[in-house]
């Protein structure tokens, strides 16, 4: 609107011209480089619920900064793996994904953000991107560990044995770690006193385990103990998942048996941990039957499958 002020005198007034400019748009795809190519294929699945953000090039130098450029606002793609950032008035933005994904094991493959100038035609703009999943995690179960014919299918991970303090340092394989090993010396918890480290009711009757004396063997053989036993069960091979070169574990060795020192003892921390580490033992191996790539939250418990994202 334009308020013009015009006197008595007859004067003419000019220059007065209005503009408009069309919106703009700026839409795309989320894809899964699931062939490894490194570009869009035919076969690379579309992605649904990814988190894309909008920003305004501040400083209108094309690269992304957050310190400087603003936010504006963000979308998620929808169920086709498509999403868009409607009515943009002309002007430089950015547009950034979350480069690692709803659980952070995704990599971007090249840019995960892009600088984008919208004129006043009223185009749309197509943003698309790209990212590889990082590794898909798996486990083998408390029943897999304790069947001795499956020993010499899996190999010991060296980083696992080949340093003093490693859990099965001198130990060359899986043949002489289960059978041998305590629980207590694996993990370092037991008191040495001979007493019970860990107890649950049976009815009426306590009964429990000396870990000193508790070999990984008999942990993985454990029958009922409620969650104290399961979360002896879980942990021990938890453990031997960590330290098989054949399984991409969760959870690195060291910080496993970090949590499991931490829990020990506690019975709400136990219950807790049995549970993470059970969903992660029972993941099976990629390629098996049934097998689903799992989504992990911070502390390492399943929060969904990435068959779930694929739109």
């Amino acid at each position: 609107m334009l308020t013009v002020e015009i006197d008595k005198s007859g004067q003419k007034v000019g220059g007065q011209n209005f503009f408009n400019a069309r919106y703009g748009e700026i839409s795309g795809e989320k894809y899964w480089d699931k062939d490894g190519s490194g570009t869009i294929s035919a076969g690379d699945p579309l992605l649904k619920g990814w988190t894309i953000h909008l920003y305004e090039d501040t400083d209108g130098d094309g690269t992304f900064d957050p310190n400087v450029d603003k936010w504006l606002k963000q979308t998620t793609t929808d169920a086709s793996g498509s999403y868009a950032f409607t009515k943009l008035l002309p002007g430089k933005y950015i547009v950034v994904e979350d480069k690692d994904g709803p659980d952070g094991n995704w990599t971007p493959v090249g840019d995960w953000w892009q600088a984008v100038h919208i004129d006043s035609s009223g185009k749309t703009v197509d943003v698309d991107f790209l990212n590889e999943l990082e590794v898909c995690f798996e486990g083998l179960t408390p029943g897999f560990w304790r069947q001795t014919q499956n020993w010499k299918k899996v190999t010991l991970d060296p980083d696992c044995a080949d340093q003093a303090g490693d859990p099965f340092h001198g130990f060359a394989n899986f043949r002489d770690i289960i059978p041998h090993l305590s629980f207590g010396a694996v993990f370092k918890v037991g008191d040495g006193t001979g007493a019970w480290d860990v107890t649950w009711k049976v009815g009426k009757t306590t009964v429990g385990f000396d870990v000193d004396k508790t070999t990984l063997l008999d942990a993985l053989t454990i029958q009922g103990g409620g969650n104290v036993g399961a979360f002896l069960r879980h942990a021990s091979a938890a453990i031997l998942n960590a330290c098989a070169e054949e399984v991409d574990y969760a959870i690195p060795h060291e910080e496993l048996i970090a949590l499991v020192q931490d829990a020990f003892g506690d019975l709400a921390k136990m219950t807790a941990l049995k549970g993470i580490l059970e969903d992660l033992n029972e993941l099976g191996l990629e390629g098996s039957k049934g097998y689903q790539c799992p989504i992990l939250d911070a502390d390492y418990k399943v929060i969904g499958y990435v068959g779930e994202l694929i739109a």
